[in-house]
């Protein structure tokens, strides 16, 4: 099998069943959950046999994460060389 081909973006998106699972997991591990970042939790999701999955993503993305960054991000889409759509 080959590897898997992408980047983990930061976007998450849990069903009911997810959020259901995290909970269960969170409450046995309050120690854990101060420390953990998203990539490691999904990857003991992932060793535990949780259902983890991907989601394609097309079109221009930018990730957002302080003042100058949004500032940057609505001047490109100011400009037309940033377009984002809900497919």
């Amino acid at each position: 099998m080959s590897e898997p081909q992408g980047q983990y973006m930061g976007l998450l998106h849990f069903s009911a069943g997810a959020v259901r699972q995290f909970l269960e997991f969170a409450r046995g591990n309050a120690k854990l959950l101060r420390d953990i970042d998203m990539t490691t939790l999904l990857r003991t999701f992932i060793q535990e046999g949780r259902e983890v999955k991907g989601v394609p993503s097309y079109g221009d993305w930018c990730e957002v994460d302080t003042e100058s960054d949004l500032a940057l991000a609505e001047t490109l889409m100011a400009s037309g060389k940033l377009t984002l759509r809900a497919d």
